[in-house]
């Protein structure tokens, strides 16, 4: 490992933050996609490039995610953005 650190030491870290490893993970990827939906030099790429450019697997739990997360889809947020 490059930190010198388990990958059991890591999750630890993490469990006694309170968030788990995924969850940061996954706050870390909506934060990206939030980013690239509001860039106007993105505007041309669909909301499903976006996700898996952010790492998203599929487009269900990126939507699913996203809504959780911003109480809205990532289409409703590209239109506020852009107006």
């Amino acid at each position: 490992m490059r930190l010198g650190l388990s990958e059991r030491s890591i999750y630890l870290l993490f469990e006694r933050s309170g968030l788990s490893f995924a969850a940061f993970v996954t706050d870390e990827r909506l934060a990206r996609t939030t980013t690239m939906l509001l860039d106007p030099a993105r505007r041309q790429l669909r909301i499903g490039d976006i996700a898996f450019a952010a790492g998203f697997g599929d487009l269900t739990t990126f939507n699913r995610s996203f809504r959780r997360r911003y109480g809205q889809t990532p289409s409703s947020l590209r239109r506020l953005g852009s107006g």
